[in-house]
């Protein structure tokens, strides 16, 4: 509870998005990893990327169910959709 505010917090002081870890990384990989749904769908908002993909290769599948329901547009910075996977 209270990641999507400490999240907006940052994100409007200036936080990089796109800011990854030593392994690669972003926000958005990390919270989509550990299954917090209310964090990745509000960084999907703010910066739309291919959440479903890494959803998949980790076994989320509830979280891949939530984002095949949203009906959304799945495309990688490189141009790929989850079939390209």
């Amino acid at each position: 509870h209270g990641h999507t505010q400490v999240l907006e917090f940052l994100i409007n002081s200036g936080l990089d998005i796109d800011a990854t870890t030593d392994a690669g990384k972003t926000a958005l990989d990390m919270a989509i990893e550990k299954g917090r749904e209310s964090a990745w769908k509000f960084l999907s908002s703010k910066h739309p990327s291919c959440p479903i993909r890494m959803a998949a290769q980790k076994g989320q599948l509830k979280t891949v169910q939530t984002l095949v329901d949203a009906d959304l547009s799945f495309w990688t910075r490189d141009d790929k959709t989850p079939l390209h996977y």
